[in-house]
């Protein structure tokens, strides 16, 4: 197995944990949020740190060159070779590099967690999920309750919470 940062590891455990892949792809799906950007929300409450509106911004900045030209451009290549005849070889594949490139992302957001400076926080974890999580999807929407995104902030902290 190999060694991961405290973040990776967390992101990946979290990730094969029951309900949270359908979850994490329904944010991705509905909100265009980042899955990586959306587990750091989540491990930041594990430690305590609340995200600030800029920090928010920080790390959406500076991750969307790598997402759009790499992860995005690699997935949308996996989804069509997934319905071409005869490709389950290459589909295979890019599925593999388009894991790594979010590997790659992961490793970066963890490099990211003393230059954030982000203040301590009194709330429970699972407050700060939801606070992190929120702050998160009213970035990415740009209104302060997006349709649906309370449900699926408190789906994610039931899971989180179990």
């Amino acid at each position: 197995m190999e060694n991961h940062n405290p973040y990776t590891s967390y992101a990946l455990k979290v990730y094969q944990q029951p309900g949270i892949k359908e979850l994490m792809l329904a944010f991705q799906d509905r909100f265009g949020a980042d899955v990586p950007i959306l587990l750091y929300c989540c491990w930041l409450a594990t430690e305590r740190k609340q995200l600030s509106h800029s920090a928010i911004q920080t790390l959406v900045a500076d991750t969307d060159v790598w997402r759009e030209q790499c992860v995005r451009a690699l997935r949308k290549v996996r989804r069509f070779l997934k319905e071409q005849p005869g490709q389950d070889k290459l589909y295979q594949q890019v599925k593999q590099v388009e894991l790594q490139s979010e590997m790659i992302q992961l490793e970066w957001l963890w490099g990211q967690f003393e230059t954030l400076g982000l203040e301590t926080s009194d709330l429970s974890a699972i407050g700060l999920i939801r606070q992190n999580v929120m702050s998160y999807s009213q970035l990415l929407s740009g209104i302060e309750q997006p349709d649906g995104i309370a449900e699926l902030v408190d789906q994610l902290a039931d899971l989180l919470d179990e």
